[in-house]
C-alpha cells in the first residue's frame, strides 16, 4: 500500500494507528457508563499531534483501513476526503455497508435527499437488518416524517426543558443516537441535568477513544470538565492548542477566556491570558480581558494581604465545590469588613437558595442586585431575584396550605403568576390547592394551564388524573390518561398502571364480594400481566392467588419479586406474606436483612410480632411438660408488650392454646377497641375475639367496619383478610356446634362456608363430613366422602388426618389407609397429625407404618425440644433410643404403650420362678411356675401354656367346735400338687381354662374370659371367670376333720372357688387427670362350706 501526503489534522497519531481496525458508526444506548480502560484513558488525553491524511488512495487494498479514513473524514467534516475514499472503497468492494451508510450521509449534507434515498435503498437490499442499515434509517427519519419531532426536541433543549428534551431524543432514538454528531448532541444535552456529569464524561471519553482526534470531540470533552474544574491542565492545554484550529478555533479560544475568567486570578493565569492574546491580536474582548487581567492581578497582590478578602475567596471556593455550610461561616466573616460586596452578599443569597430558605435568599439577591454596577453581572442578579421571588411566593402559599388558610395560599399562588406566567409551577400549585378544596373543575382547568406551557410536566400531568381518582372515578381517569400523547403517558407512566391495577381490583373486590370464581381468576391474571412494580400490590395480588387456593403459585410469585431486590419495602412484603404463610423463621430472615439505616417503625412493630410468635412456637406441648415455666413466660411477655394490640392478642391465643382461657379473658378485656391505628391490629382483635368464642361481641364489632368496606377503604388483600376473618369466625362456631352435639345448627353453619374460598371450603367439606359420620346421614357422608379423597394431595397434614380418622371410623380402611400414607408427603406434619396416623395404623393392622409412625411422633417432639433449647444434633437416633431418652407426659406415653402393644404383637416368652408366702407362720406356700406365652402372628395373639407346682402347709390351727362354741383340737394339714392351664390372649380379648393343683383333697376345673373395648372417650372392660380362692390353704386345697371333735373324722371342706362377673370403666382424654371404676359380683361356693356372695365396688 502506498499514499502520497495530499492533507493532514490534529489528530494523537498513536490514538489513530490503533484505530485503524475499528469499523462501523458509532451508536449510543442513552449515556455510556462502561468506564474506559487506563490504557484507553492515556491515549485521550495524551496531547495533540499533527498526523496526516492520505489523499491518493489508487494503490491502497484494506477496506478496513478505509472505511476508517470514511469514519475519521465525516466526523470532522472533510467531506472531500469522504467521498475519494469511497470512489476506492467502491472500486474494491462495491457493495460495503459502511461505505453505503457514509455516502448516504453524505449526500445528506449536500441536500440531495434523493441520492441519498438511493444509497439507504441499496443498503436495505443489501441486509436490511444490518446495524448501518438501522442507523440511517433513524438519519433518514429526521429529514423526513420524524422531521417535526426532532425540530421539537432541539427546541425543547434550547428552552431549557432538559428532562422532556431527553425523553423526546428516546423516543425518536430508541435503540440509541445512530450517529457520531447525534451522540454528542445527546450528551451535551444530558450534561444539563444535575447528577450526569460523571456519565456524560465516560460517554464523552468514548466518543473521543472511538473517534480520536476529532477536534469538536475534544472540545466538547474539555468543555465539559471546565463545569467541574476549569483550572484543569489538559483542559486549558487543550484550549491552547485548539483555539489556532481550523472549524473550531475561535469557539475554543471563547472557551479558553471563559475558562480563565472562572479562575481565581493568579500569575499563571495572566500569562495564559497574554497567550490568548497573542493568538487573537484584533479580537477586542479577548484583548481587553488581558488588560484588565494584568490590572486584577496587579490589585489582587494588595487584597491577599486582607483576611477578609481571603475569606470571600474561600468561601465562594467552597460554594462551588457544593460545601455550603463552610462556605456560609467564611462568607459570613468575609461581611464583616465587606457588607457592601456584591459577590459576597450574592454567595449567601445562594447560601440560602440551596437551603430552601427563599426569602432570606431574596433579600440577598436584592441588595446584590442594588450594589453591583458592572452591566456584565446585572442580569444575573435580576434572574436570581426574580426566580427566588417566584419560589419564595410558592413556598409561602405552601406553608399557608399546611396552616388550613386557603385562601392566603391562594393569593400568593396568583402572585407567582403574576411575577412569571411562563412557568408550569404556579398554576400546578393551584391545580392542588383547588383538588384539595373539591373544586374539581377549578383544578382540572388550572393543571391544564401548566401543561399549555409545560405539556410534559408530570405534576399537572398527574393532577388531571388525580382530579378523577379523588372523585372515585377510576375509568374517567384512564380516559383523561387515554387522550395523553404517548410521550405524556410516558412519563406517568406508573401513575397510569397504578390506575390499570385499582380498575382491576375493583373489579377483583366485586368478585370477592359475590364469590364469583371466574372473575376473581380473570382479574388477577390481568394483575399479573400489568407486572406492578408496588410491593403492596404485588402482596394483593399474591394473597388473593393464594386465597383462591394455588398456594404454589402464589409462592412463586412472590419469590420472583423479591428475587435480587433491594427495595426495603418489597422485602417487607415478602416478609409478611411468609408470615402469613406460618414461614416466621425466614420472615424473619428476610426483615432482618434490611439494612438498618432503612428499617421503618412499621417494619420494626412486625419483627417484634414475629419474633414472639417464634418465642411461642410448640406452646401447647411446652405447657404440658413445664405448665409454670410456660406460665410465667406468657405473664412476663404480656408485661414487656403491654399496650400493643397485635403482641397481646397473640399472648391471649396462646392462653387459650394452653387451655387457660380466663387469662385470654382478662387480656381481651384490658384490650381498648378504641385504640387500633392499623388494620393488622384491627384482625388481630377480631381474630382473639373468634378464639374466645365471643361470637356477639364479634358481629357487633364486624358490622362497625361494614361503612369502611362499602367506602373500599381497605386494599383487596386487606378486605379478603377481613372476609376470611369472618369465615373463620362461622367455622368457629360450626366446630362449637358440633363439639356440643347440636348437630343440625353445626351442618347449617358448614354450609354457609362452602361457597368460600380455599382453605375454607376445605374445612367445612370436612365439617360436613364429621357431622353427617355422626347424624349418620349417608347422603351428605356420600357427596362429601369422594370430594375429599379426590382433594387429599392438597390437603394440609391436620386436614387429612382429621379425613383419614373419619373414613376408618366409617370402616373405609382402605380410603383411610391411604391417606395415611399420603402423611409423608406433607411438609406441615407435625406430632400430633404423626400420632393420628399411628393411632389409624394400629386399628388397621399396618404394623410396619404404625411403628414408623411412632419414630416420627417421638422424632418430631425431639426436633421441637432441641430447636427450643440448642441446635438440633445431625445425627439420626434409633427408635430404641427415642424409646428410652423421650420426655415422660401424655403424648410420648401413650406412643410408647402402643408401641409396647405393637412389639408384644410378636414377642413370647418362657417364665420359670419361685414365690413363697406365709403369715404368722401359718399357711405357708412355696410355688414353682412355669409360664410359656408364644406369639402366633398370623393369627394375631398368643397361646398360653402354664404349670404351676404348688406346695402349702396350713401350719398349727385349733380346731373350732360348734356345739360348744369353743377352740378344741390343734391339728396341721399340708398338700401339694401340679396346676395345669392353656389359655388365648388377642388385641382386646382373652380366654383359659385350666385346673386347680391336681393332688389337693379338692381339685377343680377353673378358667375364665376378658373381653375390652372403646366407648367415645371412655374404655371398659368386662370379665366372666371361676377362679380359686388361694388366701388360705383350707379355701384353696381344702383339709379334713381331725380326730377327737364332734365331727365326723376325716371329712374334707374347703376348696372355694370364685365365680361372677367383673366391669371396669376408665376415662382418659391424655391430659394430667382422669378416671377408673369398677363393679364385680362373684360367689363362693366350696365342698362343705356355706355359700357366700361378694359385691365390690371401686
Amino acid at each position: 500500500m502506498s499514499a502520497r501526503v495530499g492533507s493532514y489534522w490534529l489528530v494523537p497519531l498513536a490514538i489513530v494507528v490503533s484505530g485503524l481496525f475499528s469499523v462501523g458508526t458509532a451508536k449510543a444506548i442513552g449515556v455510556n457508563s462502561a468506564p474506559l480502560s487506563k490504557a484507553q484513558l492515556d491515549l485521550v488525553y495524551q496531547p495533540v499531534q499533527l498526523v496526516q491524511f492520505s489523499s491518493s488512495l489508487a494503490r491502497v487494498d484494506s477496506v478496513e483501513w478505509l472505511v476508517n479514513q470514511l469514519k475519521l473524514a465525516d466526523a470532522i467534516g472533510r467531506d472531500d476526503i469522504v467521498e475519494s475514499t469511497l470512489q476506492r472503497l467502491f472500486a474494491i468492494e462495491r457493495a460495503n455497508l459502511s461505505g453505503l451508510y457514509y455516502q448516504a450521509t453524505m449526500f445528506l449534507k449536500r441536500k440531495q435527499p434523493e441520492l441519498a434515498e438511493q444509497s439507504y435503498q441499496r443498503l436495505k437490499d443489501i441486509a436490511p437488518d444490518s446495524s448501518q442499515a438501522r442507523s440511517l434509517s433513524s438519519i433518514m427519519a429526521i429529514q423526513g416524517e420524524k422531521r417535526g419531532d426532532y425540530q421539537r426536541a432541539k427546541l425543547l433543549a434550547k428552552s431549557g426543558r432538559y428532562t422532556e428534551a431527553i425523553k423526546a431524543y428516546q423516543i425518536i432514538f430508541p435503540n440509541g443516537m445512530p450517529s457520531a454528531a447525534l451522540e454528542l448532541e445527546y450528551l451535551q444535552l444530558q450534561a444539563n441535568l444535575d447528577g450526569n456529569w460523571r456519565q456524560v464524561k465516560i460517554g464523552l471519553e468514548r466518543l473521543n477513544a472511538d473517534y480520536p482526534g476529532v477536534p469538536q470531540f475534544q472540545l466538547a470533552l474539555a468543555n465539559h470538565i471546565r463545569k467541574d474544574n476549569p483550572s484543569d491542565p489538559w483542559i486549558l492545554d487543550t484550549y491552547r492548542q485548539l483555539a489556532l484550529a481550523p472549524v473550531v478555533g475561535t469557539s475554543a479560544a471563547t472557551s479558553w477566556l471563559r475558562a480563565l475568567e472562572q479562575l481565581p486570578i493568579s500569575k499563571s493565569v495572566t500569562e495564559q491570558y497574554a497567550i490568548l492574546a497573542s493568538y487573537y491580536p484584533s479580537d477586542l474582548e479577548i484583548q481587553k480581558a488581558n488588560q484588565t487581567a494584568k490590572e486584577r492581578w496587579k490589585l489582587e497582590q494588595e487584597l491577599r494581604k486582607d483576611p477578609t478578602y481571603l475569606a470571600k475567596l474561600k468561601g465562594l471556593e467552597l460554594l462551588e465545590l457544593g460545601k455550603t455550610n463552610q462556605a456560609e461561616a467564611q462568607l459570613r466573616y468575609a461581611l464583616t469588613t465587606r457588607p457592601k460586596d456584591p459577590e459576597i452578599l450574592g454567595g449567601m443569597g445562594k447560601v440560602y437558595l440551596r437551603k430552601g430558605q427563599q426569602e432570606k435568599a431574596l433579600e440577598y439577591f436584592k441588595q446584590a442586585q442594588q450594589l453591583d454596577k458592572n452591566p456584565d453581572t446585572s442580569s444575573k442578579w435580576a434572574t436570581l431575584v426574580e426566580t427566588s421571588q417566584y419560589w419564595a411566593y410558592l413556598d409561602q402559599g405552601d406553608l399557608q396550605l399546611a396552616k388550613g388558610e386557603r385562601g392566603k395560599a391562594e393569593s400568593l399562588y396568583r402572585k407567582a403568576l403574576v411575577l412569571d406566567k411562563t412557568q408550569p409551577y404556579a398554576f400546578v400549585a393551584l391545580g392542588a390547592l383547588y383538588l384539595e378544596q373539591k373544586k374539581y373543575s377549578s383544578a382540572d382547568k388550572a393543571y391544564s394551564q401548566a401543561l399549555a406551557l409545560d405539556k410534559l410536566n408530570g405534576s399537572a400531568l398527574r393532577g388531571r388524573l388525580d382530579v378523577k381518582i379523588n372523585q372515585g372515578d377510576w375509568d374517567g381517569s384512564r380516559e383523561v390518561a387515554n387522550s395523553y400523547s404517548s410521550t405524556q403517558q410516558k412519563v406517568v407512566e406508573d401513575k397510569i398502571s397504578s390506575i390499570d391495577s385499582e380498575i382491576i381490583l375493583i373489579r377483583l373486590r366485586n368478585a370477592i364480594a359475590n364469590n364469583d370464581d371466574k372473575a376473581m381468576v380473570e382479574s388477577v391474571e390481568a394483575l399479573i400481566q400489568l407486572n406492578p412494580s408496588s410491593p403492596w400490590l404485588r402482596l394483593d395480588i399474591a394473597g388473593v392467588v393464594r386465597s383462591m387456593g394455588n398456594k404454589p403459585r402464589a409462592d412463586q410469585l412472590m419469590e420472583d419479586w423479591a428475587k435480587d431486590a433491594s427495595d426495603p419495602e418489597m422485602k417487607f412484603a415478602y416478609a409478611l406474606y411468609l408470615a402469613q404463610s406460618f414461614r416466621v423463621n425466614r420472615a424473619i430472615a428476610e426483615l432482618e436483612s434490611i439494612p438498618k439505616q432503612q428499617v421503618t417503625s412499621s417494619m420494626q412493630r412486625t419483627l417484634t410480632r414475629l419474633k414472639l410468635d417464634s418465642k411461642l412456637q410448640g406452646i401447647e406441648t411446652r405447657y404440658q411438660e413445664s405448665p409454670l415455666a410456660v406460665s410465667d413466660l406468657l405473664k412476663g411477655l404480656e408485661v414487656q408488650y403491654q399496650g400493643q394490640v397485635q403482641p397481646l392478642s397473640r399472648i391471649a391465643g396462646a392462653w387459650i392454646d394452653v387451655g387457660e382461657s380466663p387469662e385470654a379473658e382478662r387480656i381481651y378485656r384490658s384490650i381498648e377497641p378504641s385504640s387500633f391505628i392499623s388494620t393488622d391490629e384491627q384482625l388481630a382483635y377480631g381474630g382473639l375475639m373468634v378464639s374466645l368464642i365471643k361470637f356477639e361481641d364479634f358481629d357487633d364489632w364486624f358490622d362497625e367496619l361494614t361503612p369502611s368496606f362499602e367506602a373500599q377503604d381497605f386494599s383487596a388483600s386487606e378486605f379478603l383478610q377481613f372476609d376470611e376473618l369472618r369465615t373463620r369466625r362461622i367455622l368457629a362456631e360450626a366446630d362449637l356446634m358440633l363439639e356440643n352435639e347440636s348437630l343440625d345448627r353445626s351442618l347449617e353453619l358448614y354450609s354457609r362456608v362452602l361457597s368460600e374460598s380455599e382453605p375454607y371450603k376445605t374445612q367445612a367439606q370436612i365439617g360436613m363430613l364429621r357431622v353427617s359420620a355422626l347424624n349418620g346421614d349417608t347422603e351428605v357422608y356420600n357427596q362429601y366422602h369422594p370430594i375429599l379423597k379426590q382433594k387429599a394431595d392438597f390437603l394440609t397434614a391436620s386436614q387429612l388426618m382429621t379425613t383419614a380418622s373419619i373414613f376408618n371410623q366409617q370402616r373405609h380402611v382402605d380410603d383411610a389407609n391411604q391417606l395415611n400414607a399420603l402423611l409423608d408427603s406433607k411438609a406441615d406434619a407435625g406430632v400430633l397429625e404423626y400420632r393420628d396416623g399411628m393411632v389409624i395404623a394400629m386399628e388397621n393392622e399396618q404394623w410396619l407404618l404404625a411403628e414408623e409412625r411412632a419414630y416420627q411422633v417421638l422424632n418430631s417432639d425431639r426436633i421441637e425440644k432441641a430447636e427450643r433449647q440448642s441446635p438440633a444434633e445431625t445425627t439420626t437416633p434409633t427408635l430404641r433410643e427415642l424409646y428410652n431418652n423421650s420426655d415422660d407426659y401424655w403424648l410420648t406415653r401413650n406412643v410408647k404403650s402402643d408401641l409396647d402393644t405393637l412389639h408384644d404383637r410378636s414377642d413370647g416368652h418362657i417364665l420359670i420362678g419361685w414365690d413363697y408366702s406365709a403369715r404368722d407362720g401359718q399357711n405357708q406356700s412355696n410355688q414353682v411356675p412355669i409360664e410359656a406365652r408364644l406369639p402366633i402372628e398370623e393369627w394375631d395373639g398368643h397361646l398360653l401354656l402354664r404349670a404351676d407346682y404348688v406346695s402349702i402347709d396350713s401350719g398349727e390351727l385349733e380346731y373350732y367346735e360348734k356345739s360348744s362354741n369353743s377352740s378344741g383340737e390343734q391339728f396341721q394339714d399340708s398338700s401339694s400338687g401340679l396346676a395345669l392351664g392353656v389359655g388365648w390372649q388377642a388385641k382386646n380379648w382373652s380366654a383359659d381354662i385350666g385346673t386347680t393343683p391336681v393332688g389337693f383333697d379338692h381339685t377343680t376345673w377353673v378358667g375364665g374370659v376378658s373381653v375390652d373395648g372403646d366407648l367415645g372417650p371412655f374404655g371398659w372392660t368386662a370379665v366372666a371367670s371361676r377362679r380359686p380362692e388361694t388366701s388360705s390353704t383350707l379355701s384353696y386345697a381344702g383339709m379334713s376333720v381331725p380326730s377327737g371333735t364332734s365331727d365326723i373324722e376325716g371329712t374334707k371342706w374347703g376348696g372355694v372357688v370364685r365365680t361372677g362377673v367383673k366391669f371396669n370403666t376408665s376415662w382418659d382424654i391424655g391430659g394430667p387427670y382422669g378416671f377408673w371404676s369398677s363393679l364385680q359380683y362373684h360367689t363362693l361356693t366350696g365342698e362343705n362350706v356355706e355359700d357366700n356372695n361378694r359385691l365390690g365396688v371401686l
